[in-house]
């Protein structure tokens, strides 16, 4: 009888941490992705102030005095760049919230007695063995 209320706890253990890890799992999915979707929104940000920035350089040269680039045309990018610069900014506050959400699981594992997993599975500040 002993014997079987020792195997009960190790299972409900067993499910406990199952369970913590499912969640840990799902919630570094969403970070994962909400970090992912931030990269973009900054990649698209840098390509627009990229192109602009070419653009402003050819316009300046540009021998008649207005230059090429209509000023409705650069009202236009002024405010496509506005917006890549809100979309960058709703991306990192996305990001923001779900790293709180992870600090507080990461918290519950360790209150729990589990082992707390790193934030990544892999290592990016290393350069590629490419």
């Amino acid at each position: 009888q002993e014997v079987l209320a020792e195997k009960r706890t190790d299972f409900l253990r067993q499910g406990k941490k199952l369970a913590l890890e499912l969640d840990w799992l799902k919630l570094r999915t969403r970070v994962a992705q909400a970090s992912y979707r931030t990269n973009q929104a900054r990649l698209a940000e840098n390509a627009l102030a990229q192109e602009m920035a070419r653009f402003g350089s050819l316009d300046r040269r540009f021998p008649d005095s207005e230059g090429f680039i209509d000023p409705i045309q650069r009202k236009g990018w002024d405010a496509r760049l506005l917006q890549r610069q809100e979309e960058v900014s709703q991306a990192e506050a996305r990001e923001r919230l779900l790293a709180r959400e992870m600090r507080e699981l990461r918290a519950l594992l360790a209150k729990e007695g589990f082992p707390v997993p790193d934030q990544s599975a892999f290592d990016l500040s290393l350069p590629s063995n490419r």
